[in-house]
């Protein structure tokens, strides 16, 4: 998982991979957001600073394509990534409790 200081980890290299899939080969212009999460933390970015950052690099957007054409041998396609990205992240861990340590009770 992802973490605001170390974005380089699976979840990111999937999260880059699914948007070259979506805007490169599936043509989709309408992404505003890409979203990681594992319940209980989110990140949240925005998806044109993925079209500057991964859609606008000749270099990775070749390399993408050699990976999904089964040109490029072995996985993952991406190098490390090292650079922050804005997001929004939120932690959820501590609701649960806090819902529990509180008067208040969820219908059901």
């Amino acid at each position: 998982m992802i973490r605001p200081d170390n974005l380089n980890a699976k979840a990111f290299h999937e999260l880059i991979l699914y948007y070259l899939r979506e805007r490169i080969t599936n043509h989709n212009l309408e992404i505003k957001h890409l979203v990681v999460t594992n319940i209980y933390e989110w990140y949240v970015f925005d998806a044109a600073l993925f079209e500057k950052t991964f859609a606008q690099n000749k270099t990775l957007v070749k390399q993408f394509t050699d990976f999904e054409e089964g040109r490029l041998a072995g996985n993952p396609f991406l190098p490390s990534y090292q650079k922050r990205i804005r997001n929004l992240s939120m932690d959820l861990s501590n609701m649960e409790q806090e819902q529990r340590n509180s008067n208040l009770h969820w219908p059901g």
